[in-house]
């Protein structure tokens, strides 16, 4: 799939992959059959605003989420023909104005190395903020926004309470009935905390350097 990066592998038959133009490329797998590569219209401006690569999907149900640099959020289901919903505003969601991609703009914007959890049971996602100009998705967070995937409302916003840098880079979220975030800082401090109340529950030294956190428990 030239032009095509990151593999997002659905059930037991298929892969999908985010693509140069803003589509997104999908290699189905039949059993006894040959491959067969298909591509969706762009769906999003890779050039002025692209999705993190660091997005988050469940591969049992094809179900992904896409985060874009502005914070824009684009839900979909994968299979051998995706289906992507209309994107929403991460800001417009908390009654501000969408952040938009000029130079001197500022706003709340996504960022860091992993910025996006979704816990699937409640379907809320938690994504790091912070106050910035366009470009600026590699800075830590200073907040934590928790959203309903269904409904788009905000529900929640965490300031984030890591010692002693008071930023993070990487967020996840078990997925238990009650679950907790782990928020990873490369500078030290990496932190659990409620992710019902934005409770910090403990100090953790977790890893070193920009790494990304995973969670599937």
């Amino acid at each position: 799939m030239p032009g095509c990066a990151l593999v997002f592998a659905w059930g037991e038959d298929g892969v999908s992959s985010l693509c140069g133009d803003g589509s997104l490329a999908t290699v189905s797998l039949p059993a006894g059959g040959l491959p067969k590569v298909n591509h969706t219209k762009p769906f999003f401006d890779a050039v002025n605003d692209p999705i993190f690569d660091n997005s988050v999907f469940d591969n049992a149900t094809g179900r992904a989420v896409f985060l874009s640099y502005t914070g824009l959020i684009y839900a979909a289901k994968l299979g051998p023909e995706p289906v992507i919903e209309q994107p929403w505003s991460i800001t417009e969601a908390a009654g501000q104005k969408a952040a938009g991609t000029g130079v001197d703009e500022l706003a709340w914007r996504p960022g860091g190395r992993q910025p996006i959890a979704w816990h699937k049971q409640s379907d809320r996602i938690f994504v790091l903020m912070h106050p910035g100009s366009y470009w600026s998705h590699n800075d830590a967070a200073t907040e934590i926004w928790v959203l309903n995937l269904k409904t788009h409302a905000l529900l929640a916003r965490y300031a984030v309470q890591v010692k002693p840098a008071g930023v993070v880079r990487s967020i996840s979220v078990s997925q238990k009935a009650k679950p907790q975030l782990y928020l990873l800082n490369p500078d030290g401090g990496d932190t659990v905390v409620d992710a019902d109340t934005g409770e910090v529950l403990r100090k953790i030294d977790f890893a070193d350097g920009e790494a990304a956190v995973v969670s599937n428990f």
